[in-house]
């Protein structure tokens, strides 16, 4: 180790253990988050000006569960499936690729298509085995992008608060629990498919919106102690509020 780094470890604010975790916790989870937004939204740009084909729907499943229990309940086993074949330059392809960022929109990809039924496909002229039947900007990106951004900044803050104030490594943990409460809002926006009534919003606005406020309150602290307990107490009150009246009223619809 030359003489430079041990200036930039006698720098740091926090214990080199600590200091290695959030490197290594934030820096992977803006680097896998980021990466899937950049292949995703090459794809949709590309996609553009891809040629269109004719295509016909072999297989089609939504809303549905693993045959046998011991498979298993995971996002994996609740995934949508659509697999189509389409003709291109005299050739037949299959694919399952639906579009960029198809797992995030909001609501059902596949519940419109059923087997046997015509469709159309965009093909990428230069390489025809990679195909999308839907290239338009929906639900999916703008979370995704949200998403990304939030781990982004939460690497950036990562590395200031190696550096700044033990102070910043608390706010660290507030933006760690503010994108681990988004990202299960969105897991549970997705997974409820068009069930959402208002009883859902509430319960689902006061449980996650109380995590997400106490995040930010911890980030405020940094500045000013008064803004800290006034969001804390919005998170808290706001949060218990919502939720009890979100399930009294579904309960007794």
């Amino acid at each position: 180790m030359d003489f430079h780094s041990y200036r930039m470890l006698a720098r740091l604010k926090i214990g080199k253990k600590t200091a290695i975790a959030i490197i290594l916790l934030s820096g992977s989870t803006a680097l896998w988050f980021g990466g899937h937004f950049i292949r995703d939204s090459y794809q949709l740009y590309r996609a553009q000006n891809w040629s269109e084909a004719s295509g016909v729907v072999t297989h089609a499943l939504f809303d549905t569960l693993p045959d046998d229990d011991s498979d298993g309940f995971g996002p994996a086993n609740l995934r949508e499936l659509l697999q189509y074949s389409y003709e291109f330059d005299g050739k037949t392809y299959s694919s399952r690729r639906y579009g960029p960022f198809a797992r995030w929109n909001i609501g059902s990809n596949v519940a419109k298509y059923e087997e046997g039924q015509h469709l159309n496909v965009f093909v990428n002229d230069h390489n025809p085995s990679e195909s999308v039947v839907d290239r338009r900007v929906r639900s999916g990106f703008w979370l995704y992008l949200v998403i990304s951004t939030m781990a982004i900044v939460w690497f950036v803050w990562g590395v200031l608060a190696m550096f700044r104030h033990e102070r910043f490594f608390q706010a660290f943990l507030g933006q760690a629990l503010m994108l681990v409460s988004f990202l299960a809002f969105n897991f549970a926006l997705l997974a409820s498919g068009g069930a959402r009534d208002a009883n859902w919003w509430l319960v689902a606005a006061g449980f996650f919106g109380g995590l997400i406020l106490s995040g930010l309150s911890m980030i405020v602290s940094l500045w000013s102690a008064t803004g800290h307990a006034v969001l804390f107490l919005m998170a808290v009150v706001g949060g218990l509020v919502s939720v009890i009246i979100g399930v009294v009223r579904g309960g007794t619809a």
